[in-house]
């Protein structure tokens, strides 16, 4: 059995599988990322072997962690460099804020509450300003979904524009 540390092993007990898997792969980049230049919370962050590879910069106080890449703010996974600064700094727990109830094993939600087709894309068409029909734009709804093995309540929305 491979040894976790203290994060892995947090993220393993709470997280899906699917979350874990893409959280374990940022775990193991993290490992290959340094500390080029620290300024009291502001950290930037690159590659081990090349002085010359892309920086991220990561602000970390302890509390709130972000990062130049968005990858959290886009898929509500860690990124490597912030993973990278946990490590660096010992921080030994993820703080709950950076476990979105979505990737969650324990997410709240009632099975009977889900929809039985749960991804099935309802269209709709949307009304412009004077509650008319628009004739270019369809609203699309994910009834909720478990595309990215994620139990939600909430309904994904995208609004598709056509363009002549």
């Amino acid at each position: 059995m491979k040894l976790m540390s203290p994060l892995q092993e947090q993220a393993h007990s709470v997280l899906t599988r699917f979350s874990f898997q893409k959280f374990q792969e940022e775990f193991e980049r993290s490992t290959q990322y340094s500390i080029d230049h620290e300024n009291g919370n502001v950290f930037v962050v690159r590659f081990y072997k090349d002085v010359n590879s892309r920086k991220h910069v990561v602000f970390w106080d302890g509390k709130v962690a972000t990062c130049s890449c968005k990858l959290f703010e886009f898929w509500g996974i860690l990124c490597r460099y912030i993973l990278s600064i946990f490590l660096h700094k010992d921080c030994h727990e993820i703080p709950p804020n950076y476990l979105p109830l979505r990737w969650l094993l324990q997410a709240s939600y009632d099975d009977n509450d889900v929809e039985s087709e749960v991804n099935v894309v309802v269209k709709e068409q949307v009304l412009d300003c004077n509650d008319e029909p628009h004739p270019r734009i369809i609203k699309m709804s994910i009834l909720p979904s478990l595309i990215l093995n994620s139990p939600q309540q909430n309904d994904f929305t995208c609004i598709i524009f056509f363009r002549n």
